[in-house]
């Protein structure tokens, strides 16, 4: 497993002052094997009270920019931050309670799924190096963002 600082956040400009709602500090990612659970393991600061409807956003694409399709049975593509109804919702969601609005603080967030395995798999993924995507959406305001590159075990 490896940890990643992530600097990339879009910042929302509120109130005159140019400051980011939601900082998504780290990720680590952990048994990226096919066939294997994928963990992501992040933590993230929420700097005021924030949350509507807020999702997260994932999206896979190749180092050379190409995206990968959003493909519900293979990668998540779209989880509640709130009000999460599949387990893997509850599990992310369990540091704040899974309601909203969440309170300023330091969180963590846990996501896991399992990588596919087969030769559609491996056609899909190439080396296995992908960049992913993490983008904290509530409405139309895009409230922290995160990209990483992650490199899957395709052997």
């Amino acid at each position: 497993s490896f940890i990643l600082e992530i600097s990339c956040y879009f910042t929302v400009y509120f109130a005159g002052q140019n400051q980011s709602v939601v900082e998504i500090q780290s990720v680590v990612v952990s048994n990226a094997k096919l066939g294997k659970k994928i963990k992501f393991d992040g933590t993230f600061v929420v700097k005021e009270v924030t949350g509507k409807q807020p999702v997260l956003q994932l999206s896979f694409s190749k180092p050379d920019g190409k995206k990968l399709p959003c493909d519900p049975s293979i990668f998540p593509c779209k989880l509640n931050l709130c009000d999460g109804t599949t387990k893997q919702e509850k599990k992310m969601n369990k540091d704040w309670g899974n309601t909203c609005p969440v309170q300023p603080g330091t969180y963590s967030a846990h996501l896991s799924f399992r990588l596919p395995k087969g030769p559609e798999a491996e056609a899909l993924l190439g080396d296995g190096n992908i960049i992913v995507k993490f983008n904290i959406v509530d409405g139309n305001k895009v409230l922290g963002c995160a990209s990483i590159p992650v490199a899957i075990d395709v052997d």
